[in-house]
């Protein structure tokens, strides 16, 4: 977790976490506050794919959700060194499009 937190530094990107999210979410990113909200009390695999999941969308500066964003931030979270607690990497090579696709 510690490596996705620094990624969230790195973005600039806050994390905070409720005990309820809409629509049943279990997190989502806000851009213009560059804020991820995580949804409290979830397993440690789940926050942190969901973490990683939500920082994908921040690295590519999605400021909404459509099924070609979420397949982004997907493809971005699978190659995050632990969105899967797998991998002790560098993440100097993990950023999104600068272009706000």
């Amino acid at each position: 977790m510690a490596h996705l937190e620094g990624i969230a530094l790195d973005l600039g990107v806050r994390i905070e976490h409720y005990d309820h999210l809409p629509h049943g979410r279990w997190g989502e990113y806000r851009h213009r506050r560059r804020e991820v909200r995580l949804l409290r009390h979830m397993a440690p695999v789940q926050y942190r794919s969901t973490l990683a999941h939500e920082l994908g969308h921040a690295a590519y500066g999605h400021r909404r959700s459509t099924a070609r964003t979420e397949l982004e931030a997907d493809a971005w979270a699978s190659q995050a060194p632990d969105s899967l607690g797998l991998l002790e990497t560098s993440h100097s090579g993990l950023r999104g499009r600068t272009d706000g696709r």
